[in-house]
């Protein structure tokens, strides 16, 4: 759990880095939105870099710890409950995955910190599809790791479609959930276990 003058300085970092991405974000302009002294952003990180690294970690753990308690057994309500978990997600935190989905892509090695940690959750899908494996309703002949790296992603743009399209009033969470659900089981699991 963070202060919440700490929390206050991460939201409004957050506002900077989705406006002017990482590259063009300062800290004297995140000083300025926190309402706080530059010597308070270097009293809590050591630069930009370290905020930014500090922001995406605090802000990944939500999502990691309501991913581990969605797996209870396996089940293609595993899966759903991964697809829920990630679709919510994204809906309550829509600024927070705009900026970890347009700032995570690159070969720095501040991006590829980022990597490692989208894996801790994307890890939690493969888990549940060798679950699902051994459970005999995920196909037998599929490669876990690469089909949770596609289950996180499918799931991550058609929330990102909608949290980047103009003038849309709501997230349709109800409809992402199941439009991904639906996506998702028919093309992972047996025909006669996934109906």
């Amino acid at each position: 759990m963070v202060s919440p003058r700490l929390q206050q300085i991460f939201n409004k970092a957050l506002e900077v880095f989705a406006e002017k991405g990482y590259a063009g974000a300062v800290m004297d302009e995140i000083a300025a939105r926190a309402q706080v002294a530059k010597g308070t952003l270097y009293y809590h990180f050591d630069s930009k870099e370290d905020l930014f690294a500090k922001l995406i970690r605090n802000g990944l753990q939500p999502l990691l710890s309501a991913g581990q308690q969605a797996l209870n057994h396996p089940s293609p309500q595993d899966i759903y409950s991964l697809i829920k978990v990630q679709v919510n997600f994204f809906a309550h935190n829509k600024l927070f995955c705009q900026v970890l989905l347009t700032e995570v892509w690159g070969a720095s090695e501040l991006q590829n910190q980022f990597r490692s940690q989208l894996s801790d959750f994307i890890s939690l899908w493969a888990e549940s599809l060798r679950k699902g494996q051994q459970a005999g309703f995920i196909l037998p002949e599929l490669d876990c790791e690469t089909a949770a790296a596609a289950c996180f992603g499918a799931v991550s743009i058609a929330c990102l479609h909608w949290i980047l399209k103009p003038n849309t009033p709501s997230f349709p969470i109800n409809h992402l959930e199941n439009i991904c659900h639906q996506l998702i089981i028919s093309g992972l699991t047996n025909n006669k276990a996934g109906q």
